[in-house]
């Protein structure tokens, strides 16, 4: 299975479900360049060592930009790392696994979504999440690697 890593606390963000029941509070994930996923394809999702240090900032601007019920997914972002530590997300770790339904050039409504905004970002609009009940420890890479639960110890 292709895996693909994440910096804390993106990784988690995807698995972290909406109060307003309208799935999870990062559904795209973005890059600078495509990275190989294909559409229908179920990958896993790793969440990596290095924090992110600019995610609040980054969830922060979006809250500004994007005011209203709108916000709903960047609202639970923020609560998420208002109520929890960094130290408290897990890292170097598979968290689960989810469904690429779509790839294209991310656009400016995809923000509240994609938890971000960028000019000539690919979308990776994420499907039926499944998070593991425990994370399994994995080694990650940059890019797209292949990862086998059977390899792990």
């Amino acid at each position: 299975m292709n895996a693909l890593t994440f910096r804390p606390p993106w990784g988690t963000l995807c698995f972290l479900p909406r109060d307003d029941d309208c799935g999870m509070v990062k559904q795209i994930e973005t890059r600078k360049k495509p990275v190989g996923l294909k559409v229908s394809e179920r990958f896993a999702i790793h969440q990596g060592l290095e924090w992110d240090s600019g995610a609040r900032a980054i969830i922060e601007e979006m809250e500004a930009a994007w005011p209203g019920d709108e916000d709903e997914g960047i609202w639970r972002a923020l609560d998420c790392l208002e109520h929890y530590r960094e130290p408290d997300f897990p890292r170097g770790v598979i968290l689960g696994t989810a469904r690429v339904d779509e790839v294209r050039p991310l656009v400016w409504a995809d923000s509240p979504r994609s938890l971000c905004w960028a000019e000539g970002l690919t979308a990776y609009v994420l499907a039926d999440p499944i998070m593991f009940a425990e994370p399994v420890l994995a080694r990650g890479n940059q890019g797209l690697w292949r990862w086998d639960p059977r390899w792990q110890h």
